[in-house]
């Protein structure tokens, strides 16, 4: 016996949060880093905002997630290690994990040459 079937499966999450922020940063550069959340739920949420830096709080405050927020905090790196930034939102009541993203900085002196990428060069009229 054989056959075939199809059948659609759709996956909605009712919480979504970003993190915007460069993908490096320059030795002494300062870089304001936005966290930003939509609500799909219908029910205001009421959450704690937090950045996060390796495992060391940046920020950390308590707002209402109606439809949408965005929240920012400056980063300032004294040296040139590489590092984590996470955003996330807590649910206050529970200090349940709602959602976050995670990202990597790195940090290069000034003068440093990265030699991966490419150049590419596009003929006039091309």
């Amino acid at each position: 016996m054989s056959g075939q079937r199809k059948d659609k499966i759709q996956a909605v999450s009712t919480l979504w949060s970003s993190l915007s922020m460069p993908r490096f940063l320059l030795e002494g550069d300062s870089s304001y880093i936005v966290g930003a959340a939509s609500n799909f739920s219908g029910d205001t949420l009421f959450v704690n905002s937090q950045f996060l830096k390796n495992s060391d709080q940046l920020s950390a405050k308590d707002m209402q997630l109606a439809k949408s927020l965005k929240d920012s905090v400056l980063l300032s790196p004294v040296d040139t290690s590489a590092f984590e930034i996470t955003y996330q939102l807590i649910e206050r009541q529970s200090g349940e994990l709602l959602d976050g993203e995670k990202r990597e900085v790195k940090v290069f002196g000034l003068g440093t040459e990265e030699a991966k990428g490419q150049s590419l060069f596009v003929p006039a009229g091309a």
